[in-house]
């Protein structure tokens, strides 16, 4: 068996240096495909997250087995699902056009059967005519509350790198406290929201984590092992780790209803 895993790295190696020196042509979709299918096949298919297993999530845009998204999609999307167990078409708020990109036909009916709002304040539609609102999230004011408020590693740019999407080369480290704080206004009486941020992107951000000035009521870690495979940790272990190179994602959620007790 480790022989075989041994086997598969080195392949995957050599995708990896394929993957830089030919041309874009070629790269995309043949060898991305070629890459997803080696981890589709081979590569570990499942993680814990608070208790509970899920499915690492592979996909070729973004190449989601190279990063993050392969964890972070699994566990928001199952999130969503869960809430909507008890919450049949409640209305969704997701800041930073994510979802759309892997499951557009799902984003499009719900927008059309309920809402399911995306403010994004750079993108445009690309994904089969969902609709994007590009509003600031620290202005957006909607005659609506919303019931579940996601946002997938969107929060670490505000203020910080928006100059990267198309913005203005703005830095304001508190706007992430503004546009926070204008989320949770936005959570109805029973809602919910779940946001997660890489650590180390932003040191502001990484800063007021540590000090506890993003409000949640729960948060959790996930910690990069080996070949984008992820483990739990504590927030603590996360905030104060020291090792160079080591992705941490802080998933973060806010539960209004756990709020009044």
């Amino acid at each position: 068996m480790q022989e075989q895993v041994r086997t598969i790295d080195i392949i995957l190696n050599i995708l990896e240096i394929m993957r830089d020196k030919v041309p874009r042509s070629i790269k995309f979709p043949f060898l991305s495909r070629l890459e997803l299918w080696f981890y589709q096949s081979f590569r570990q298919s499942t993680f814990l997250f608070n208790g509970r297993q899920y499915y690492y999530f592979y996909h070729v845009y973004n190449q989601t087995w190279r990063n993050e998204r392969a964890m972070e999609i699994p566990i928001i999307w199952h999130a969503i699902q869960d809430h909507l167990k008890s919450y049949p078409n409640a209305k969704i708020l997701e800041v930073g056009n994510v979802m759309a990109h892997y499951f557009p036909h799902y984003v499009l009916e719900y927008q059309k059967k309920s809402s399911w709002d995306i403010v994004d304040k750079y993108e445009r539609p690309r994904e089969y005519n969902v609709k994007i609102i590009n509003e600031d999230i620290v202005q957006f004011n909607p005659n609506k509350k919303y019931s579940f408020i996601f946002s997938i590693s969107t929060l670490e740019h505000i203020g910080f790198q928006e100059h990267l999407y198309g913005g203005e080369p703005i830095f304001e480290p508190d706007k992430i406290l503004k546009a926070f704080d204008n989320m949770v206004n936005l959570l109805d009486e029973h809602g919910t929201m779940i946001v997660t941020v890489p650590i180390g992107e932003n040191p502001y951000l990484d800063k007021m984590l540590a000090g506890s000035r993003l409000k949640f009521t729960e948060t959790y870690a996930m910690m990069k092992i080996g070949r984008n495979q992820w483990q739990s940790v504590s927030f603590e272990e996360a905030i104060n780790t020291k090792k160079k190179n080591t992705k941490i994602v802080i998933i973060g959620i806010l539960r209004k209803k756990r709020q009044r007790r």
